[in-house]
């Protein structure tokens, strides 16, 4: 538990000497400046983003932290970004239609029309495009990461067993207890009993999938991951698989609009969980100063 006390000193000098965002140190304790995080990092670091999707202000929170963390590491040109929505079986179209994009052949809704053809809104993907622009900006390498939905489907109607092998990356492990505590918790009245362990394993599959693949297709050194939360939250999930995959450094960080927040809900955020520990470690909150 934080301590009360030095807990409301920290939040009141913070205000004073910060824009619209806090960034807590949950190993530390306490409240730090964008600064003090980059100085913490390498250039071989692994950065992960937990974020909530289509969220316009976390998607250009997210490119201002690219920016800001390539530029203080002096990392511009030598990056690479593995964003979940894209499909490692789609790279050779995904990097196509990037290429046509910054040539200016078409336009930002056809980019994103390209990389996801079933959605029926494709614009609400709009809110990725300050990503998107960031990477272009300073001459990053943009990943595609995941498993397609027809693989992840023989998963959830038949189980693991029933995926060909050639498919599973050597890593791939059923997730931690604790991982399909809070899984089962999301998934009430979604699923059916039966059908929850086989969705677990997908879930499994795809934090698997990603580590392996953010580990096997990046160029360069620091590398970052956008992707769900829940994936990413008390270094559970696909956290747990890229530290299986690699030992480079590795720091998650939780985006969170806290707009809506009370004090109290931010404070929990900040607080270790009594089963799980640290949700993050470190949460960025945006639009810290709500009117309560």
């Amino acid at each position: 538990m934080l301590k009360a006390t030095i807990f409301v000193l920290s939040l009141f000098s913070f205000f004073h000497t910060s824009g619209d965002y806090r960034l807590y140190d949950t190993t530390q304790e306490k409240f730090i400046s964008l600064h003090e995080l980059t100085s913490s990092l390498s250039s071989h670091h692994r950065i992960v983003f937990g974020e909530q999707h289509y969220q316009e202000d976390i998607q250009k929170s997210q490119a201002y932290l690219i920016n800001r963390i390539t530029s203080d590491l002096r990392a511009k040109e030598d990056f690479s970004i593995a964003w979940e929505f894209l499909n490692y079986t789609h790279h050779k179209e995904i990097q196509k239609s990037l290429n046509q994009y910054i040539h200016h052949k078409i336009s930002a809704i056809e980019l994103f029309s390209s990389w996801f053809p079933a959605s029926r809104s494709p614009e609400k993907n709009l809110t990725y495009l300050p990503v998107v622009e960031k990477i272009i900006d300073l001459n990053g390498e943009l990943i595609a990461p995941n498993a397609p939905r027809s693989q992840k489907r023989v998963i959830t109607t038949q189980g693991i067993s029933s995926l060909d092998p050639k498919l599973i990356p050597p890593n791939y492990e059923r997730g931690s207890q604790h991982y399909f505590e809070r899984f089962k918790k999301a998934m009430q009245g979604h699923v059916t009993g039966d059908q929850l362990e086989r969705y677990f394993q997908a879930q499994s599959f795809t934090d698997s999938v990603i580590a392996h693949q953010l580990q096997k297709g990046a160029k360069h050194s620091l590398r970052f991951l956008i992707i769900g939360s829940f994936h990413t939250d008390y270094q559970d999930g696909v956290i747990r698989e890229l530290k299986k995959v690699s030992s480079d450094p590795l720091a998650s960080i939780k985006l969170v609009d806290a707009k809506d927040l009370t004090f109290k809900d931010k404070q929990a955020l900040m607080e270790p969980h009594k089963d799980y520990g640290p949700i993050a470690d470190y949460v960025y909150f945006i639009n810290w100063n709500n009117h309560e």
